[in-house]
């Protein structure tokens, strides 16, 4: 049973909120994205590839969600999110995996509409409560409890940094977070190869992770690419 006071936040009545610090364990991906693939559920194709396109790039929902098909450069393997549709009112850049590539031309294939994830009638915008509300129906499915999609975020940039020891001004930089004033005065390196190669190196550990059923990784293994 969906509860109808999940999207009611803190600020919306008067209090304050508290920072979360809920981030999936490399487990809980993997329960979460062989979940989406198999036959025991019933939700849509957007939803699916919205939940492992936010796993895997670490955007925001918001920015996902109102994302149009002319933002994305398949040649160029990257998306150009644009100011008025980020948090920070900065141009954002993210490199497109092959893998994320195939989520997004999976939803073209089937797509009438202008935006990248369309809502129920496969031409408006995405609902903003439809991820909330799947999520909520997966983690009773699951038994995966206390996350949300925004936590998929903070889980993309934990694991960046924690398994692959992926430097922090870069896991900023793929999250399109501004820099402190100075750095963002006298540095103006978008370090597009570096988050290329952090995005490149976090999709092989999930499709590892998914495709081996009993994988398990050792520090030595998680740094070799570091080395």
């Amino acid at each position: 049973m969906v509860n109808p006071a999940v999207n009611i936040r803190a600020r919306d009545i008067g209090g304050q909120e508290k920072p979360r610090d809920r981030y999936l364990t490399l487990e809980e991906i993997k329960t979460i994205w062989l979940f989406l693939d198999s036959d025991k559920n019933a939700i849509s194709l957007q939803i699916k590839n919205a939940l492992k396109i936010i796993i895997l790039t670490g955007v925001r929902t918001g920015e996902l969600r109102l994302a149009k098909w002319t933002e994305l450069n398949f040649e160029k393997s990257l998306w150009t999110i644009p100011a008025e549709n980020t948090k920070t009112g900065l141009v954002i850049y993210i490199h497109l995996t092959e893998l994320v590539k195939s989520l997004f031309l999976e939803l073209k294939d089937c797509s009438m509409s202008k935006y990248v994830i369309s809502g129920a009638d496969g031409i408006s915008l995405l609902n903003d409560k439809s991820l909330p509300k799947a999520v909520i129906r997966i983690q009773e499915r699951v038994g995966i409890p206390q996350w949300t999609a925004h936590d998929l975020r903070r889980t993309f940039a934990t694991q960046l940094g924690e398994t692959l020891q992926i430097d922090p001004v870069v896991i900023e930089k793929c999250l399109g977070h501004k820099m402190p004033k100075i750095m963002a005065t006298y540095n103006k390196n978008e370090m597009l190869p570096q988050r290329r190669e952090a995005l490149e190196r976090w999709t092989k550990l999930i499709k590892d992770l998914v495709c081996c059923e009993n994988i398990t990784y050792s520090p030595l293994e998680l740094l070799q690419d570091v080395i």
